[in-house]
């Protein structure tokens, strides 16, 4: 195992390309939006659940409406 990643923390080329792969997919913004959903969240507002988050996903709500 410790030779593996050895292996390949020493191929420059494979680190390179494994970053470009990497930054291809996912949220980039992951932390951002953590913190949209916790200010939401204290504010008792519902743009999460605007954006398919909080609400929008089946995810029980913590707050009531009138």
């Amino acid at each position: 195992m410790t030779f593996q990643l050895l292996t390949i923390l020493q191929d420059r080329a494979r680190i390179a390309d494994m970053t470009v792969r990497a930054g291809s997919v996912g949220h980039r913004d992951g932390a951002d939006r953590m913190t949209d959903l916790v200010l939401d969240a204290a504010r008792g507002t519902e743009r999460g659940a605007a954006r398919g988050t909080a609400r929008g996903n089946g995810a029980a709500s913590t707050t009531e409406e009138p």
